[in-house]
């Protein structure tokens, strides 16, 4: 039965082959389902927020500050949020949203770029102030039909 021990798994370690073990197995099988499994949630959970119109909402130090109905802005603004010895600028436009200026010292809230997708987040961690985009499903107005 030589052919059924060459379908095992195997893996190559310096230059020679060496069969992989039942942990590593295990925990490469794990792995991938733990990928797979993200990956599904991610695209179910930015598919089931998208239905409606995009609100972008900015929080500071936890407390929500501002909402924002992305889809209804119709002209581009600037918002400046001010603190002490810090300060962020907003920039808000029709369908997207971005840090466009800040104080900090890494700039990364600026580099995350323009957000318009729900379930997208830029956050500036030294100022503790966040904006994220969700998704709006609007108010219950009650079922669509009802079957006797």
């Amino acid at each position: 039965m030589p052919h059924q021990e060459c379908l095992r798994y195997f893996v190559l370690s310096r230059g020679r082959v060496t069969y992989m073990k039942k942990g590593n197995k295990f925990i490469t099988t794990l792995l991938v389902i733990l990928i797979a499994g993200s990956l599904l949630v991610s695209f179910t959970y930015k598919k089931c927020e998208g239905t409606g119109k995009t609100v972008a909402v900015i929080e500071v130090d936890g407390h929500i500050v501002r909402e924002v109905v992305l889809d209804d802005v119709t002209a581009p603004e600037e918002w400046s949020l001010c603190g002490e010895n810090t300060y962020n600028v907003i920039r808000i436009e029709h369908g997207r949203i971005r840090f466009l200026d800040a104080n900090c010292p890494h700039k990364q809230c600026i580099r995350s770029g323009w957000l318009s997708q729900p379930g997208e987040t830029a956050v500036c961690l030294p100022h503790k102030t966040s904006i994220k985009i969700i998704g709006h499903r609007g108010r219950y107005k009650g079922p669509d039909a009802i079957s006797h």
